[in-house]
This record gives C-alpha cells, structure tokens and sequence, in this order.
C-alpha cells in the first residue's frame, strides 16, 4: 500500500481500500486510517462528491476518536474549498486551528489559509496564518514550506503597501496638488520650496546704498 501512495495512484489505493473498509467492523483497528485514505485517494483524483461523503461518515462513525474527527474535518474543508464554497471551507479551516491547536491538522490548516490569504492578495493575513504555523511548530518537518511562504508573503505585502504609504504620506493637508517627489529634496523642503513667493527682478532692490552724486 505504501508504494502505492508513494506513486500516487490513487485510483489503485480506493479499488483495494474500498472493499476492505465495507468488509470489516467499525471497531477494527485499520477501520479509521483506511476510510481516511479512501477519503484522501478521492480528494486527489477529484471526485470531490464521494470524499465528502466518506469524510462526513467518518465524523458520525468516530465522534469520540479526536484523530478521526481531526482528519475528517480537515478533508471536510480542504473538499469544499475545492469545491469553490470558500466561506465554509474557511470557517472550518478556522474551527480546527481553534478547536485542535497545535496538532497537524492545525498545521495544514494554516498553511491552507495563509494560501487563500495570497491568493487574494490580503498578504497581512498570510503572515499571520504563516507565523501562527511556525509558533505552534517550530520544529516540524513541513516548516521550509511554512519559512518560504512566509517570506513570499512578506515581500508581496512591502511591494503592495509601499505605493499607499507614498500616496498617503503626499495627501495629508499640507499640499494642494500631488507632485512628485523630487530626488534631491526632502518633501518638507520641497513643500516650503514650492510655496514661497519669488521676487521678480523689477521689483527686487539693491542691499546696498545709494551713493549720493
């Protein structure tokens, strides 16, 4: 079985999984890894429709198992996020990382919503779904994914903050009109620059006296 998911052929690991896991009793001790397996090999060949059932009947077989509810529940949201239902998907990502902290469930959670965060751009949230990841687990063996992501996060964030700091930083009362800012000037000096009144030459005088003829 292990060559099996190593190769990835999922549609191999549900033709022997299936009928093993209709055979034995709820009790046996194969019985909760290989629904979720079921689950799993279904989740990657996309057939989204039967991992959701296999996943909901986890939670009702096994609701005092909190591994089995834990991996049901991630599947649960990982497969409506799939799905295209966002808003549930999130609310349960949400749910294991309060209701599981600090277990791999919580982990991928995170991970999952960090991913969503970047991709639509809320690259605050990213940082803080990556950081929470690395707090809860500073040891895991996923954390490289965690540190490159994290770091993708951080810099798409400067690059998309910095032109609204620049863009506030111009409007905030002290000028009419938006200029740019110019190389070799401070925008303070070059406010004070801009609004000072120059002299035109008729009117400028000389400093020194006159001389008397």
């Amino acid at each position: 079985m292990s060559r099996i998911f190593k190769k990835h052929d999922w549609a191999s690991a549900v033709d022997i999984l299936e009928p093993f896991v209709g055979s034995v009793p709820q009790d046996n001790e194969f019985s909760v890894d290989s629904r979720y397996l079921v689950g799993l090999s279904l989740f990657n060949l996309k057939q989204f429709g039967k991992a959701l059932v296999v996943f909901g009947d986890m939670l009702k077989l096994y609701p005092n198992q909190p591994v089995a509810v834990q991996n049901a529940q991630l599947g649960l949201a990982k497969t409506k996020y799939e799905q295209g239902a966002t808003k549930d998907a999130m609310g349960m990502f949400k749910e294991i990382v309060f209701r599981f902290p600090k277990t791999d469930a919580a982990l991928e959670s995170n991970i999952w919503m960090g991913q969503h965060a970047m991709s639509t751009n809320l690259y605050d949230l990213a940082v803080e779904y990556y950081s929470q990841a690395l707090a809860d687990f500073p040891t895991h063996e996923k954390n490289y994914l965690v540190h490159f992501e994290l770091g993708r996060a951080y810099q798409s964030w400067e690059r998309w903050i910095r032109p609204w700091s620049i863009t506030a930083r111009w409007m905030n009362g002290r000028t009419r009109t938006l200029r740019p800012r110019p190389s070799s000037r401070s925008p303070i000096s070059f406010r004070r620059s801009w609004i000072r009144p120059r002299r035109s030459k008729l009117t400028r005088t000389s400093s020194r006296p006159a001389r008397n003829s």
